[in-house]
């Protein structure tokens, strides 16, 4: 991965195993390049 992604992991245990339930990969950037459209898309998905 690169040096500003980071990834999420939902995990499970089934059966005494570890499972990935869902993965989310993020682009961590500076605020000033988080508009103002971005901040309201993000609210309402929370």
């Amino acid at each position: 991965m690169a040096d500003d992604l980071i990834a999420v992991f939902e995990l499970t245990v089934e059966e005494d195993i570890i499972k990935i339930v869902e993965e989310k990969h993020y682009r961590l950037v500076p605020s000033s390049e988080i508009s103002g459209k971005d901040l309201r898309l993000y609210a309402r998905s929370v």
